[in-house]
């Protein structure tokens, strides 16, 4: 019987991970899949593929992720999704080449890094009520903000 590792978090703690859902219908396919956490040392080449699934806390360390779907890819044993693939949607840079290539996006505005005022400074460049803040690398909604405009308070005049 094939074997498939399904890639997962060291310490599932408060996420729902329903991959095991999976397992029942591989199974009739011949197929045995179990849950194996990324970080820990594997021989990958005992298995028939591999495939990434709730790798969460791959954002704590980023580039040993990559390190292991480098070693994955390396022994032989098929990677779904491919290194490549993860390298180029790990950064939300990502959504820069979606919309080059004409893909609807959410319009993003870039930068390097965000002084304490940019978040009212991008409400007034954008001429909107909220944006949205996140980090290049993030997952499981680790990191972002939505700032909104603070209403006026009564009685307010209008630019003063």
């Amino acid at each position: 019987m094939p074997r498939c590792a399904f890639l997962t978090l060291e310490d599932p703690t408060g996420f729902v991970i329903d991959d095991e859902l999976a397992y029942a219908p591989l199974a009739t396919l011949g197929w045995r899949a179990e849950a194996i956490p990324w970080s820990r040392k594997v021989d990958w080449q005992v298995y028939d593929a591999v495939v990434i699934r709730s790798t969460w806390d791959y954002i704590n360390d980023p580039d040993a992720l990559l390190a292991v779907l480098s070693v994955i890819e390396s022994s032989g044993t098929p990677l779904f999704n491919s290194l490549e693939l993860v390298r180029w949607n790990l950064r939300k840079t990502y959504l820069r080449d979606l919309a080059a290539r004409g893909v609807p996006v959410v319009p993003p505005i870039w930068r390097e890094r965000l002084p304490p005022n940019a978040p009212s400074a991008l409400l007034a460049e954008r001429g909107t009520p909220e944006v949205v803040l996140k980090p290049a690398v993030g997952c499981t909604a680790k990191g972002p903000s939505r700032p909104a405009a603070q209403p006026a308070p009564p009685g307010a005049k209008a630019g003063g």
